[in-house]
């Protein structure tokens, strides 16, 4: 056995330890500070304000992160079904110059945009995101009013750690505002969408008008193609976007606070009565119906433009400015 004195410590450099002080290789517990500040300057340092002037950014609970992952599931599923019956209106449209099947394809284009959107802002909020082990601050409540046990750990470790919070909330918070950014772009395309939709509805309506005393005459100049083509997607349209705005409806009601929940449900409402209002004109083609179609298209051409028109204005408003004053922004 040798001699404790004899023993030689390997790669030893001696020298004074600094506290705090990284050391080629070093980690530790005596880092995390170091570390933390370093993270926080570098995901503020692109913030047009300060970082305290901004809104702390909420944690989905686990309730609502339930709800938000039904939404990316069956928005993802939305996204080339939405486009395939654009697809097929457009080339169908196009052929025969049929206005009714210009309108699904606006619609269903629209719809597709809005769940595209909704992949993008609720995947890593979902199940299965990054985020998606996390739950609500010790300031969120579940709807049962029973504060998350894990929020509570939550808030003693931003106790014990406040870089390590910080540097948590502005990862939170440029995230957020990359998304809202994202969000901004597709909601007023949106909106624009919308916009065209009803000018395309208006023009529908208008030609209608102009047969009211001898409807028949349009209905033996239609195209045969086109009332069947329209009659199919118009009801399987409707009734898919009304399956998404029931769902819709049901998360915005348990995710209360977050203002795109509510957007995409608008989307969803406006998208069914739309295609159901083309359906019934393409299936019952009696005087009574065509008659009543212009009408109901005129008032649901003029719901599309103020539905346009708030997506434009909402989205509209500067980022930061949202982030200010909305946690769930």
């Amino acid at each position: 056995m040798a001699d404790i004195s004899s023993i030689e410590l390997q790669d030893y450099q001696p020298g004074p330890v600094v506290m705090g002080a990284l050391g080629q290789g070093e980690s530790g517990l005596r880092q995390r500070t170091a570390r933390s500040n370093s993270n926080f300057s570098e995901l503020t340092a692109d913030l047009p304000l300060p970082f305290e002037t901004y809104s702390k950014m909420d944690v989905l609970t686990q309730r609502e992160r339930i709800w938000i992952s039904r939404l990316v599931v069956t928005s993802l599923l939305d996204v080339p079904i939405s486009f395939f019956v654009s697809v097929i209106a457009f080339s169908t449209a196009y052929k025969d110059i049929g206005v009714s099947l210009y309108c699904i394809g606006i619609q269903a284009l629209a719809h597709c945009l809005a769940s595209f959107c909704t992949v993008c802002r609720f995947y890593k909020e979902s199940r299965w995101g990054k985020y998606g082990e996390r739950d609500g601050r010790a300031n969120s409540t579940s709807t049962s009013g029973e504060t998350n046990k894990s929020a509570v750990t939550s808030s003693t470790l931003s106790e014990e750690d406040p870089e390590d919070a910080d540097a948590e909330d502005a990862t939170l918070l440029t995230e957020r505002r990359k998304d809202l950014f994202r969000e901004q772009i597709l909601s007023i395309a949106i909106g624009c969408t919308m916009l065209l939709s009803s000018v395309a509805l208006l023009f529908k309506a208008a030609r209608k008008y102009k047969f009211w005393d001898k409807w028949y005459e349009d209905h033996q100049q239609a195209d045969e193609t086109i009332t069947i083509v329209c009659e199919v997607l118009a009801w399987k349209a409707g009734a898919l976007y009304f399956l998404h705005a029931g769902l819709r409806f049901l998360a915005r009601q348990d995710t209360i606070g977050h203002k795109f929940t509510n957007h995409i449900f608008w989307v969803s409402a406006v998208s069914s009565i739309y295609c159901f209002v083309l359906g019934v004109s393409a299936s019952y083609q009696k005087e009574w119906s065509w008659k009543a179609e212009p009408i109901a298209a005129t008032v649901l051409a003029l719901g599309c433009i103020l539905e346009g028109i708030r997506i434009c204005y909402v989205y509209a408003d500067d980022v930061d400015d949202l982030l200010r004053k909305h946690s769930r922004a």
